[in-house]
């Protein structure tokens, strides 16, 4: 009797668990993706940031956790300046150690690498 009350239980957790997993673009990313991962971009679920020389910091709107594009209406801040914008996203790539995230803004496509030591859902300030 208890396989058959546990069975459904755990079929209905499955998809919570699912939900749970960090988005895609979640992490630490940077042009040249190499030990020192110079000049990043962190990206949490909230916010997307640029440490380094022009540091920058953009609230982020909800996104699809599962898509592997997105069109991002952004909030952003630098240097006590406030502006919004939009880009768009792409995310390409199979395993973590190849993915790149492409970023298009009015000047241009950039792609930026995952940087090694960045898991998905593992963005951290350095």
């Amino acid at each position: 009797m208890r396989r058959v009350v546990l069975v459904p239980l755990l079929l209905l957790a499955a998809p919570a668990l699912a939900e749970d997993r960090p988005p895609a673009y979640v992490g630490k990313w940077a042009v040249i993706a190499d030990k020192t991962c110079a000049e990043p971009l962190l990206i949490t679920e909230q916010t997307m940031e640029a440490i380094g020389d022009d540091s920058w910091q953009c609230q982020l709107p909800a996104l699809a956790p599962t898509a592997l594009s997105w069109s991002v209406p952004m909030k952003c801040a630098m240097e006590g300046t406030d502006y919004t914008q939009t880009q768009s996203w792409k995310l390409t790539g199979e395993t973590l150690r190849d993915q790149c995230l492409t970023i298009q803004t009015k000047t241009g496509p950039v792609t930026y690498r995952r940087c090694s030591l960045s898991k998905r859902g593992a963005a951290r300030r350095s």
